[in-house]
């Protein structure tokens, strides 16, 4: 007890009802981070993304969705990868939905882009070494057979939006080893906004649980093109998914909103509107995963 005092303050033990004795500083730690547990283990500024979803305003949300670009440069520079996550999301806006108009596929190396894209602007996985194992040829495969069904219109020319179509793309992609319902998603979103892209802070803003699983991904969907309907105008579920994102990002980074407009600012915070050629879909073909084998 003396020794103690002499300590100060936080040099303390406690003993337990079976004799053992806790430094003090341990149960003071557990005191701050069991609580984070208890509330869900959210993800650094889903609160914001939460707050967002229950908005009905569509300038409030638009103002999210311009502040999009600026979100991305801010994290990555929080990651000391700022030009090269700026460099990847333009090419993800811009020469991915060109290359699913006009070549119908992407290749290894684009898949690598969209790979540095997702683990750099979200949560890391060590998911590359996975992709690089892939065929080349398997890559074009897949992409192209994802393209064809992601792709397609109906309704007058509406890009498809249903269960069926994203299930579908989602599994034609996913046949690639590293690659799960997430990271396809991610190459989805940016041909057909009706098909987001599987963000945490969409997941948590929108009261799912972060599961990475076609199930879930359909839930996500379901919930950001319902709120897209609601907004009206040019909403999809992709540019819901991006304010919900922007949202956490500028609650983190402390980011000041760009002013409120009636219309996306940059073509880089809007979902794409690419079509490509109508074509049938293809049953996209089935590969074993290895035994713990992690996807994204």
């Amino acid at each position: 007890e003396r020794r103690n005092r002499q300590r100060g303050p936080v040099a303390f033990t406690i003993q337990t009802a079976q004799g053992a004795r806790l430094p003090g500083a341990l149960l003071l730690c557990l005191f701050w981070v069991v609580p984070s547990f208890a509330m869900g283990g959210q993800r650094p500024g889903s609160i914001a993304s939460i707050r967002l979803f229950k908005q009905c305003e569509s300038s409030e949300w638009q103002a999210h969705l311009d502040t999009y670009t600026a979100a991305v440069a801010a994290v990555g520079a929080a990651r000391k990868k700022q030009k090269d996550l700026v460099k990847w999301n333009t090419f993800l806006n811009t020469q991915l939905p060109d290359k699913a108009q006009h070549a119908g596929k992407l290749t290894l190396s684009d898949m690598e882009v969209v790979m540095n894209w997702k683990i750099t602007k979200h949560t890391f996985r060590p998911l590359m070494g996975q992709l690089k194992s892939n065929a080349p040829a398997l890559v074009e495969k897949a992409t192209a057979d994802a393209f064809k069904i992601a792709c397609k219109t109906e309704n007058g020319g509406k890009l498809v939006a249903s269960e069926k179509y994203a299930k579908d793309s989602l599994a034609a992609i996913c046949v690639l080893r590293g690659i799960g319902p997430a990271t396809a998603s991610a190459v989805l979103a940016h041909v057909n906004g009706n098909f987001p892209f599987m963000a945490d802070e969409a997941l948590e803003g929108c009261g799912l649980d972060r599961k990475y699983d076609v199930s879930t991904y359909i839930s996500l969907m379901k919930a950001l093109q319902g709120k897209a309907k609601d907004l009206g105008g040019h909403w999809n579920a992709e540019m819901v998914g991006r304010s919900l994102w922007t949202a956490a990002m500028a609650h983190v980074h402390k980011l000041k909103l760009a002013p409120c407009t009636t219309a996306a600012v940059t073509s880089e915070s809007t979902a794409p509107s690419t079509v490509t050629k109508n074509t049938t879909p293809k049953t996209a073909s089935k590969t074993k995963r290895k035994e713990g084998e992690m996807v994204g």
